[in-house]
């Protein structure tokens, strides 16, 4: 179910925080075509098994993005944003320490410093906090990806039979592989994957042809 956020748009007068409180069902808002009500926001809380759907521009002019203040219980997802549509300029991620899904973004490349590009444009990815999940493919991590917090990075699908080294080391968050059939991941044929001791023992055995590196 996707909601409208009402429009409490102040035209230039800045709104120093919205709140979108906790939801009993998972729901969506709308904030796409709000773009005064985000016009140098303060602070955007999402509740509790919420999605907020924003634009890619709309980011530059908010502040923080929260979770809401109650932990979500057994079940229930942390409040969450999706990015909807195509990114066109550099894009800072650092004020979010919601969920965030960057699985299905089109030209997300990591670079050889560890940092990431999606087409020509920079991504700085948020220090991901506890209880806070970053979610990627598989697909999107070849090279060497840099990523801070002790939050979690989740990552879907296999690691595709290209020849391409995918290497996590310089990952500080826990890492969650999810291949959808809730079954190991596969590294495909010439693929390697690169982890950290640490990082191995808290992952069950990959299967496929290509190969698991474990460093120090």
């Amino acid at each position: 179910m996707t909601l409208p956020l009402p429009d409490v748009s102040l035209g230039a007068a800045a709104i120093s925080t919205i709140v979108v409180k906790d939801s009993a069902d998972a729901v969506d808002v709308d904030l796409t075509n709000d773009a005064g009500s985000v016009n140098s926001l303060g602070t955007l809380k999402i509740g509790n098994n919420v999605t907020v759907n924003i634009a890619p521009a709309q980011l530059a002019g908010i502040d923080s993005i929260l979770p809401s203040d109650v932990e979500p219980a057994e079940g229930v997802s942390r409040g969450a944003i999706n990015i909807a549509g195509t990114i066109t300029q550099n894009i800072d991620l650092t004020p979010l320490e919601v969920n965030l899904d960057l699985s299905s973004q089109a030209g997300f490349a990591v670079q050889d410093d560890g940092s990431v590009k999606i087409g020509d444009f920079t991504v700085t990815l948020p220090v991901l906090v506890s209880g806070q999940t970053l979610t990627l493919a598989a697909s999107q991590l070849a090279g060497f990806l840099a990523l801070d917090g002790s939050g979690t990075l989740r990552i879907n699908g296999d690691f595709p039979d290209d020849g391409a080294t995918y290497d996590l080391t310089d990952v500080a968050a826990t890492l969650s592989f999810d291949d959808g059939d809730g079954g190991l991941i596969s590294v495909g044929q010439g693929s390697t994957l690169i982890l950290t001791a640490a990082q191995a023992v808290a992952q069950e055995t990959a299967t496929g042809a290509g190969t698991v590196n474990r460093h120090r």
